[in-house]
């Protein structure tokens, strides 16, 4: 008979291996159609809010600094990810992550707009969710555009009430 460690083992085990299940019927999930921004790295399509995988850009209140000055890198942001989607359908393949939002890669035609974002300097590349954008972030960082081409307090900093400097002066 095995033990009640081994039993409580085996659960859990099966919870992963379902789990993991889950996830893989999860990643075939396609959304399409026409999206609306909601900020730089988030859309809505068919009434779902999907998140785009591997990036974080600034929020649609964040400000940057560009030339010494403030800049709404946030709104800068939005702005060019519903450029982006305008007028053409989104394709996403989409799944959920373990906090359960649904996060996808998306495309508008050829162009991955997770790529575009972080290749204009709107959004970073989040290095521990992914390895896909880090060489557009590098990129992006070399060529000094966007948010590069000043000073910016990264996105997730920002959300925990982190501000730059520019921000706060009266």
């Amino acid at each position: 008979m095995a033990s009640s460690g081994m039993r409580a083992l085996l659960a859990v085990l099966v919870l992963l291996v379902l789990a993991g299940q889950a996830r893989a019927a999860d990643i075939a999930t396609g959304i399409a159609g026409a999206a609306r921004a909601v900020d730089g790295d988030t859309l809505v399509i068919a009434g779902r809010q999907v998140c785009l995988h591997g990036i974080d850009a600034p929020e649609p209140g964040q400000q940057c600094q560009r030339q010494s000055a403030a800049w709404p890198c946030g709104r800068a942001a939005t702005q060019a990810l519903a450029g982006l989607v305008a007028d053409e359908p989104v394709d996403c393949r989409a799944w959920t992550d373990l906090s359960g939002l649904l996060v996808a890669t998306c495309r508008v035609g050829w162009r991955d707009l997770g790529a575009e974002m972080v290749n204009r300097g709107l959004a970073i590349a989040i290095e521990g969710e992914s390895l896909d954008y880090l060489q557009n972030h590098r990129e992006a960082r070399a060529r000094g555009v966007g948010i590069f081409a000043g000073e910016f307090v990264a996105p997730a900093r920002w959300r925990r009430g982190d501000r730059h400097p520019i921000e706060t002066a009266d």
